[in-house]
């Protein structure tokens, strides 16, 4: 599916402006629907409805900022918007990344604190 196929869905599902008496009005602007009519943008679309679909988002922005180099999870590989240099991980997988990496750091200082005899 095309990336405006998928915002008018999103738009259409889950924009509380969205009005589907009409299929094609916006409450918000009290006129059309600018991603059925104008293919112009919806801030009220922009911030309150597209970070639910954060693939989504970032494909979006990516197209509108002509950024052609999208980000992808290391863990999941799903897109993401960046919000370091640093950053490898989606918010979806970051905090279960981190969980796995304080588990094996422990695990290998308890190991070496075993070996070494020593108490903590």
């Amino acid at each position: 599916m095309t990336l405006e196929k998928e915002i008018r869905k999103l738009a259409r599902l889950h924009c509380a402006n969205f009005n589907a008496a009409t299929e094609t009005d916006c409450l918000y602007y009290d006129g059309p629907c600018r991603y059925f009519n104008e293919k112009g943008r919806c801030s009220y679309l922009e911030t309150a409805v597209l970070p639910a679909e954060e693939a989504l988002q970032t494909r979006y922005w990516n197209a509108i900022t002509g950024n052609a180099q999208p980000v992808y999870c290391a863990s999941c590989g799903d897109p993401y918007e960046r919000r370091s240099n640093a950053q490898k991980y989606c918010r979806k997988c970051a905090p279960r990344v981190r969980l796995e990496q304080a588990s094996k750091r422990n695990k290998k200082y308890r190991e070496r604190q075993r070996r070494e005899g020593g108490a903590g």
